[in-house]
């Protein structure tokens, strides 16, 4: 009999344990979220984006002496009160104030940091070299292109299927030299690389490539921000846009 009762209740903290929404919340929510994402990932993306927004935003507004309002409460209280947070915003934005405004922006930051140094651990892009192709009125091509070679690595243990993000350069003056979209959907295997290749005309149509193609070696650097990493098993990062800086 006692061994029948060790296994029920084997089974409900195994069954508890399974279920991320019985995940109960201790002092520190944002930090309980960052230590137990595994969990996490067993919640609707939708959910787990919601639910990261709120429990950050409420984490930054509430004062040094006050507990988290999701302190010792589950997921799916916290849930509760974020899916009404959010209704009632979307009801009357005007319940903001212009603190809760920009802090919400901030918050809305700190994702979009989270998710790109996440997705920079997991899959490298290196600038590997540019090559200037001269006009060939043979190809039908009257203006040089130029080709611009990266090496893309995969540092998770699972293979990639797809990979999105910008390439930004950037002159020796901090100043902005061009950007332009990288985007790979050929699967990437554990371990494995490969190398991608951008062709762009080198005309006055886009001055910022025809600035990219005269500015010498070692007068740029260059970055990858990455926008969405997709795994084999169905897994997605996508990083937020950037609302207030695609609107300059």
């Amino acid at each position: 009999m006692l061994n029948r009762y060790i296994f029920v209740l084997v089974m409900l903290l195994v069954t508890a344990c399974s279920n991320p929404n019985e995940f109960r919340f201790g002092a520190n929510p944002i930090e309980d979220m960052k230590k137990n994402d595994a969990t996490m990932k067993q919640l609707p993306a939708s959910d787990l984006a919601l639910l990261s927004k709120y429990v950050v935003f409420m984490g930054k507004r509430k004062g040094k002496q006050q507990p988290h309002p999701a302190s010792g409460k589950t997921i799916k209280q916290v849930l509760q009160d974020a899916k009404a947070w959010q209704a009632a915003r979307a009801a009357d934005p005007s319940i903001l104030d212009d603190e809760d405004t920009k802090l919400l922006a901030a918050t809305e930051e700190d994702k979009r940091e989270f998710l790109r140094t996440k997705i920079a651990q997991m899959v490298s892009v290196s600038f590997i070299k540019r090559v200037l192709l001269p006009p060939n009125p043979a190809a039908n091509r009257n203006d040089p292109v130029i080709q611009l070679q990266y090496q893309v690595v995969n540092r998770t243990d699972r293979a990639i299927v797809t990979l999105k993000g910008k390439a930004v350069y950037i002159g020796e003056f901090d100043d902005l030299i061009v950007e332009h979209p990288i985007q790979n959907t050929k699967v990437i295997p554990v371990g494995g690389n490969i190398i991608v290749t951008s062709g762009y005309l080198v005309s006055p149509v886009w001055p910022q490539m025809s600035k990219l193609a005269a500015v010498p070696d070692g007068k740029f650097t260059f970055t990858f921000v990455p926008e969405t990493l997709i795994l084999e098993d169905g897994e997605t990062l996508n990083v937020p846009p950037d609302r207030q800086r695609a609107s300059r």
